[in-house]
């Protein structure tokens, strides 16, 4: 099969099952292309670190949205804003709906090194995802009420209220929302916080991107402590047993 012109040797895809309201169940499909998580796991390699998986990012603002926010009415949209890229996904309850990943962050709005891109161009690129999510998802069940804006980038003077201005919608930081004192830099850090809690195998729905055979090696690196432990019970059973004998 092929997705947007790339073969299935070019393209890496997931499939996990999400509940869904009404006893119904989801399919949560997420694909990326193959040189894109190469380039992670060579940047990472390079660095001396080891990757343990590659989750999506809007399952990890899921993730964090679940483990700090569930509870809002209605839909939600995620707008994390990193220095270079911006994520956005829709969320309801705990199932990721729709998510994409935009290649310009704050650096491209603040003119870091390249002419800036300014507020507008970002919150319509914003819009049309929403547009685009819309055609998708009908229904009063579906219907986005609000957006929550996260990552160090948020901070970016005018952006919340431009925002609101394109979408039509009430537009809040995610710091200024009810998270408990001692966590307020989850508003922050909301993919990095996804992330480990998808370690934790603590999210709604498990999404890994990691190339099969390095998922292989993963689970081979963990089934060796217990063939260790599993070794040495023996040798003390038998060590037992033999002592008994005497």
């Amino acid at each position: 099969k092929e997705v947007e012109s790339l073969s299935a040797t070019e393209t890496l895809s997931h499939c996990a099952r999400m509940p869904g309201p009404n006893g119904h169940r989801r399919a949560l499909l997420a694909v990326t292309r193959s040189d894109a998580v190469e380039s992670v796991l060579e940047t990472h390699n390079e660095a001396g670190l080891q990757v343990a998986d590659v989750v999506p990012a809007g399952v990890a603002l899921l993730n964090t949205y679940s483990r700090f926010l569930n509870g809002r009415p209605g839909a939600a949209m995620l707008v994390d804003l990193a220095r270079d890229t911006t994520d956005v996904a829709v969320v309801s309850g705990s199932s990721l709906l729709f998510s994409r990943s935009l290649s310009f962050g704050a650096d491209a709005l603040l003119g870091v090194d390249t002419p800036g891109t300014s507020l507008d161009a970002w919150s319509k690129e914003i819009q049309s995802f929403l547009a685009l999510y819309r055609s998708r998802f009908q229904g009063p069940e579906h219907e986005v009420s609000s957006a929550i804006v996260s990552g160090g980038g948020a901070a970016v003077q005018g952006l919340t209220s431009n925002l609101a201005s394109v979408l039509g919608l009430e537009v809040r930081l995610m710091e200024d929302l009810p998270i408990r004192q001692g966590e307020r830099d989850v508003a922050f850090f909301a993919s990095a916080v996804g992330l480990a809690l998808a370690g934790l195998g603590e999210g709604p729905v498990e999404s890994s991107l990691l190339p099969a055979p390095l998922k292989e090696k993963q689970m081979l690196r963990g089934q060796i402590r217990y063939w260790v432990l599993s070794a040495v019970a023996a040798v003390l059973a038998m060590t037992f047993l033999i002592m008994r004998s005497h």
